[in-house]
């Protein structure tokens, strides 16, 4: 048997998955939750008499200039005429024991193709939510903020960053006003 196809029964026993609604829009696949497990960005736990839950940490890039905060517009997906709006700060899944601000750095060149300078932990909360990439999956975010100086050369206007992922073909960068950054 498949690690993708012993997830999903893991997924059906615990009445907690709907599959007919992975994958499509901006939900994301089966196959990309057994990647995410297989490398070390997330982790399922079982406590008792609970359906499992999605664990994972997340490390937000705030970059603040002139009173504004980059933000990752949208997503367009790969393959689809298809846009994800997300109106988040820039966002990274850690991995196993890296930390926020190794996450920072590593997520900022990797979204933005930069170097971020001064890197600094300045919020840690955690947050169980239903997850919004896995429908009926029940997740448990460590969310922490990074903020970074701006003295890297992004434009004034929205700009665009191409993805290397198979799913996201590029994002759409801007500086909004932080009334409108939305967590992540």
């Amino acid at each position: 048997m498949t690690g993708t196809l012993f997830l999903w029964r893991i997924l059906i026993l615990n009445n907690m998955a709907r599959k007919e609604g992975w994958g499509k829009g901006p939900t994301k696949s089966l196959e990309k939750l057994f990647d995410e497990i297989r490398d070390g960005e997330t982790t399922l736990l079982w406590e008792d008499g609970r359906v499992p839950i999605r664990v994972l940490s997340l490390c937000q890039i705030k970059i603040i200039r002139r009173g504004l905060v980059l933000v990752e517009v949208n997503q367009k997906f790969r393959g689809r005429d298809q846009f994800r709006s997300r109106m988040m700060m820039p966002c990274e899944k850690m991995v196993g024991a890296e930390t926020p601000v190794s996450a920072a750095l590593r997520g900022a060149e990797e979204e933005l193709g930069v170097v971020i300078k001064n890197p600094s932990l300045i919020s840690t909360r955690v947050v169980e939510e239903p997850a919004k990439s896995f429908p009926g999956l029940m997740c448990a975010y460590t969310k922490h903020i990074v903020v970074a100086d701006d003295d890297v050369s992004f434009p004034d206007e929205d700009f665009r960053r191409y993805d290397t992922s198979k799913t996201i073909e590029y994002n759409i960068f801007g500086w909004r006003h932080p009334d409108e950054v939305l967590d992540s």
